[in-house]
């Protein structure tokens, strides 16, 4: 227990801080300090209330004897309830201000009478001493540890500072000092328990209007202590610019104690006690007069809320953008400008969120939210238009029908043209208050197969005066197509090798399951042999089949992750086939949904284009119950069928021109020789002569027959047989094949059949003539 002997006393300490320190378990410590709350900032010069420390103390750690001095700044004083400092009282008005459990206005030592607190606790009988107090100076006193050490456990007591003279003159932190011996139980330590200040207000601009005619700014002036505003006529004044007045609906209201509920226009008193006042408007200027401040110069600061009405005065002298209003007045304020509002013309501004990843070729595509915001209220007037126009090789998906905020509504009308390209919306506004700010959101586009991989642009316009372009979507091409190893090819050739192809997915699940993935190839190039494999990633493939230059690979499982496949494979290159690069083309529906759509009599309209915009209506695909797209039996984009290409071949032989052939063989020349009455030519030679590339003769020493291949004539001579065979059908000759010194020699007849020639004979000369037409 605590009781007060002669020079004992009790301090306080003032306004409470924002938070209290909490000791961690086992900390090494006798007693710690800590301020209750926030600072207290006062004024010098009088007597004020500071704030009250805290004192922890941890058990077994005071001894008796253990002493701390306690002290403010040099020409501070604790003083009692009647503003006497402590030093000059004797010991019965001493223990007047000495409480144990209870507190008046003076300076004392507060020990909580709480069963928990040890100084207070078990074993600690009524009327004992645990301190000793001694009052050194008017700013100076001295505990003293009196108790039993065996009964001091973990506790704690309070220094109130109810009532400190604050010297005149002084400026800043006002520290109280702990200052304890060597060996005290008590710790040294500075808590700061009070700043001086001469007084500021704090002017804070807490709402603002976006404006061309008039709007409203609420205004908080705080004190940042008791006193601050200055009791004078013009406490606190703000000045609008050029051009600007404000509204007299405010001019003479008294500043109330608590908020008007039905005004538009009004001061109050947020918190605070004791002050009154007017506010009083002069054309530009509105001023805050304090005529009364009784109460309020105790130790409650006081807010003030000021909600007023601007209107534009002149329209020839107010300038565009921020409204900055100069602070003035017989308060200290800050700061000395701030914006009140921001003055603008009707006008739109149309934003978009972080641009989405779209694919090419694919439905359902989610593109990013665009904002359209009125810079002020009625910039969208009644009955105009706004349109959205996308690219074209893309189409609107999903568009919401209604757009509102407030009493301004966006309505989706119509798809001009009926391409599914524009949409158009119609404003109602209903005569808004504020200005409007609509959110197109869940919006979705479909993509051409062959649309431009980079920015998808939405440009919006219409006739509520928008010009604007926003980036909505990175387009990304479903698959990535390499080859690598692009070779030569000729013409009349088969079994060429083209490069390999690699198909890899942008992403999982790109190549859709039931669907086939196609790749073709130039016409007159066909696919002659291949393999097919899944790299990377756990797509799975179905059956694989070739058709002359197409080769469609079935989607049995779609991949949870980007799968890769790889394509090796050799092609024919008939001799129509033009000069320069061949190139594969990527299709099939596997990739592209956006021309997966059919119809029939009996199963109705099936695909993915259905599954997503649901039967057409009348002949059109509607978007939110409006019409928007025409039906189209070839799919969204007939002419674009094509997701990716990429060159696999070179072709370098082109065609040559259809000519007349002749060559002449004399007996005896060239091997030439008379076997069974038959003239035999060498038919290398022979067929050269006539117009058969080197690279079109093949020789197949197993069944010792020889191919030639030209333009569409495949022929096949067999060593000792007398038939030719002419695209597959078997002619008679005169004379079969026969094989001297190494070379192949066929009878002039023979030779005749097989390239369609024409022979002569000159006995004369012994000269044999083959002519091709």
């Amino acid at each position: 227990m605590f009781k007060a002997r002669n020079k004992k006393f009790s301090l306080l300490m003032a306004l409470i801080f924002a938070f209290t320190v909490i000791f961690p378990v086992g900390a090494a410590f006798a007693a710690d300090y800590s301020r209750i709350g926030s600072v207290s900032v006062v004024d010098d010069d009088g007597d004020r209330t500071l704030n009250t420390v805290k004192v922890v103390t941890t058990g077994g750690e005071l001894s008796n004897g253990d002493t701390v001095i306690i002290r403010l700044p040099k020409d501070f004083a604790f003083n009692g309830a009647d503003g006497k400092p402590l030093s000059s009282w004797e010991y019965g008005t001493v223990s007047k201000d000495v409480y144990y459990g209870d507190y008046d206005k003076g300076c004392y030592i507060y020990i909580p009478n709480d069963s928990d607190n040890g100084l207070n606790g078990a074993g600690v009988e009524d009327g004992t001493d645990i301190f000793d107090i001694e009052v050194l100076d008017d700013n100076e006193i001295k505990i003293e540890v009196t108790g039993n050490p065996s009964v001091i456990e973990d506790g704690q007591f309070f220094i109130y500072l109810k009532n400190v003279h604050v010297d005149e003159g002084f400026d800043g932190d006002i520290e109280l000092t702990m200052d304890a011996p060597p060996g005290s139980g008590f710790d040294d330590a500075k808590v700061v328990v009070g700043c001086v200040s001469g007084g500021n207000v704090e002017i804070e601009v807490t709402d603002t209007d976006t404006f061309s005619d008039s709007g409203y700014v609420t205004i908080r002036l705080t004190e940042d202590r008791a006193g601050a505003f200055d009791k004078d006529s013009e406490s606190v004044k703000f000045i609008l610019p050029d051009g600007f007045v404000w509204d007299e609906a405010i001019d003479g209201k008294n500043i109330e104690k608590t908020k008007p509920s039905d005004e538009n226009s009004y001061a109050w008193v947020v918190y605070g006690s004791g002050l009154e006042g007017t506010i009083e408007v002069d054309e530009d200027e509105l001023i805050v007069n304090i005529t009364d401040d009784t109460g309020n110069a105790g130790d409650k600061a006081t807010c003030i809320e000021i909600v007023a009405k601007i209107e534009v005065d002149d329209e020839t002298e107010v300038e565009l953008g921020d409204i900055i209003v100069d602070v003035k007045g017989e308060s200290d304020v800050t700061p000395s400008e701030v914006v009140v509002g921001t003055y603008g013309e009707y006008e739109v501004k149309v934003t978009a969120a972080d641009p989405e990843t779209v694919y090419a070729g694919q439905l359902e595509q989610e593109i990013a939210d665009i904002t359209i915001e009125e810079l002020i209220e009625g910039s969208l007037v009644d009955g105009r238009t706004i349109t959205l126009t996308l690219p074209s090789w893309a189409k609107w998906g999903a568009l919401p029908d209604e757009v509102s905020d407030g009493s301004v509504t966006l309505e989706l009308t119509s798809f001009p043209g009926k391409d599914g390209q524009v949409a158009k919306y119609v404003v109602h506004n209903e005569d808004a208050d504020d200005a409007a700010e609509l959110e197109l959101e869940d919006m979705e586009v479909v993509l051409s197969p062959e649309a431009e991989v980079g920015d998808l642009v939405v440009e919006i316009g219409g006739t509520a005066g928008i010009n604007e372009e926003v980036k909505v979507a990175e387009v990304v091409a479903p698959l990535e197509v390499t080859v690598s190893g692009v070779p030569n090819i000729v013409i009349g050739r088969s079994a060429q090798d083209i490069g390999e192809i690699t198909i890899t997915e942008a992403d999982a699940g790109m190549l859709k399951e039931g669907k086939d993935l196609v790749l073709k190839l130039p016409d007159d190039i066909d696919w002659d042999d291949y393999d097919v494999e899944v790299v990377e990633g756990d797509l799975e493939l179905g059956d694989i089949d070739d058709d002359d230059n197409v080769l469609t690979i079935e989607i049995e499982d779609e991949s949870n992750d980007p799968s890769t496949i790889k394509i090796t494979g050799s092609v024919v290159a008939y001799r129509t086939v033009p000069e320069g690069d061949v190139f594969v083309k990527v299709k099939g529906e596997a990739v592209i949904e956006v021309n997966d759509v059919s119809h029939s009599s009996g199963e109705g309209y099936t695909g993915e284009v259905i599954d997503y915009y649901g039967d057409p209506v009348e002949g059109y695909y509607e978007i939110s119950d409006v019409p928007a797209i025409e039906y189209d039996e070839d799919g969204l984009f007939e002419d674009d069928t094509t997701v990716a290409k990429a060159k696999v071949a070179t072709v370098g032989t082109p065609a040559p021109a259809e000519q007349k052939l002749t060559t002449s063989i004399t007996l005896g020349e060239n091997g030439s020789y008379i076997s069974d009455g038959r003239i035999m030519v060498q038919l290398r030679d022979a067929a050269t002569a006539l117009g058969v590339a080197e690279q079109n003769i093949f020789w197949d020493n197993n069944t010792k027959s020889v191919t030639f291949i030209k333009g569409d004539r495949v022929v096949q001579i067999t060593v000792g047989d007398p038939l030719v065979k002419l695209n597959g059908i078997a002619l008679p000759t005169d004379k079969g094949a026969e094989i001297k010194d190494g070379r192949t020699y066929v009878s002039l007849r023979a030779a005749g059949v097989a390239f369609g020639a024409t022979a002569t004979w000159d006995n004369a000369t012994k000269t044999a003539t083959l002519t091709v037409q």
